[in-house]
């Protein structure tokens, strides 16, 4: 029948735009709201389309259904044909508001470390749901202990976890106490000093340390450094610092590169380019700059893992220079996309952003929404 033929393209419409939504990132706007309200339409034209259910599973743990969430995920496991979404949708729907209910997290992250890490991060990007993300990285961290490249990513993802938990709630002792116990038994992780630095001044010194280190390693603007995003992250840094000629330096190595690199690069490049500007005092450019850059395609292969693809902090700088430009309502709608579950990296930016977006609120005269930015970081504050 015609009518069935363009329901079902109607339906097979909304849900593709629903995926975007959760594995791209858009210019503005809360992620959750615009894919779930293109779930819901793409459900109401046909019931039977399960597959649309997983992130629905995902977007109803993060808004307090602990209840919905697990109905929806039996719907999903029912048809799934894929038994490891299955149960990473089985542990979103498992979590609660006190934390998960009856499951063996030790257990779950000896056999089934990439599904509780793929829960994690999704459960991570909201308050409601943060306990049980902050629980499963800890765990990881325990058990997970494979001498593997895929445990060892998982590994530094966990660790990312729970040191963008602690600077939500402003704990920043913690988090050095977390990089340094993996320094310690692993090797590796101060690189996220530089990460982490610029949203929480307390770890500035550690990232002094790690940059001084780099310049002797690898020249005074880090030329020999092979690693881009390591050389982004110093590049920033230096930013962040008022070091205006080694930020310029690093942004025209970074263009260099990225004349014959990848997508990546040129990415890297463009936001470089951004905060060098801010550096060297054009507020206006680096504006335009980063406006610019945040409409730019990434490449959705980088966004959920790479710390530096998801432009994190270059979109919470726009949204800072927007407040200066008296633009409220356009720097909420840029800082919403912090709200998103998809890149990890996101939860270290969401105390700043969500401070951004309190303070734009409270200029347009709109208290309650002031109040509700306000609670939530109340919320990130109390561990809550």
């Amino acid at each position: 029948h015609p009518g069935d033929h363009h329901r079902g393209i109607e339906c097979h419409g909304g849900a593709q735009l629903g995926e975007v939504y959760m594995h791209l990132l858009p210019v503005a706007g809360n992620t959750d709201s615009l894919a779930a309200e293109a779930f819901e339409h793409a459900r109401a034209l046909d019931s039977t389309a399960t597959p649309l259910l997983f992130h629905l599973v995902e977007i109803l743990a993060r808004r307090g259904d602990p209840s919905g969430s697990a109905t929806l995920a039996r719907q999903f496991a029912r048809a799934a044909a894929d038994t490891q979404l299955a149960r990473e949708a089985e542990l979103v729907s498992s979590c609660g508001t006190t934390g998960f209910r009856d499951l063996d997290l030790r257990k779950t992250a000896v056999r089934s470390p990439l599904p509780l890490a793929l829960a994690a991060k999704a459960l991570g990007a909201s308050t409601v749901t943060a306990k049980c993300a902050v629980a499963s990285y800890a765990m990881l961290l325990r058990e997970d202990t494979a001498r593997t490249d895929a445990a060892d990513g998982r590994r530094f993802f966990a660790l990312l976890g729970l040191v963008n938990a602690r600077v939500g709630e402003g704990k920043a002792d913690d988090a050095v106490q977390l990089i340094e116990q993996y320094r310690q038994r692993w090797g590796s992780g101060v690189s996220l000093y530089l990460l982490v630095a610029p949203v929480a001044p307390a770890l500035a010194d550690r990232a002094r340390a790690v940059a001084r280190q780099d310049s002797v390693d690898f020249g005074p603007v880090y030329a020999r450094l092979t690693y881009p995003v390591r050389l982004w992250e110093l590049g920033v840094w230096a930013a962040q610092e008022g070091k205006q000629p080694v930020a310029r330096a690093v942004a025209e190595d970074l263009a260099a590169r990225a004349v014959h690199g990848t997508r990546i690069d040129t990415l890297l490049a463009a936001s470089m380019a951004g905060h060098a500007a801010l550096a060297e005092g054009d507020s206006l450019l680096a504006l335009q700059l980063f406006a610019q850059l945040i409409g730019t395609p990434a490449p959705a292969e980088e966004l959920t893992w790479n710390e530096a693809a998801p432009l994190g902090l270059d979109r919470l700088m726009l949204g800072r220079l927007l407040l200066w430009h008296r633009e409220y309502a356009r720097a909420i709608d840029v800082l919403a996309v912090h709200d998103s579950a998809l890149p990890a990296v996101y939860p270290l930016y969401l105390r700043a952003s969500l401070l951004l977006r309190a303070d734009a609120a409270s200029a347009l005269k709109d208290a309650s929404l002031a109040e509700a930015l306000r609670a939530r970081v109340a919320a990130l504050s109390s561990g809550a």
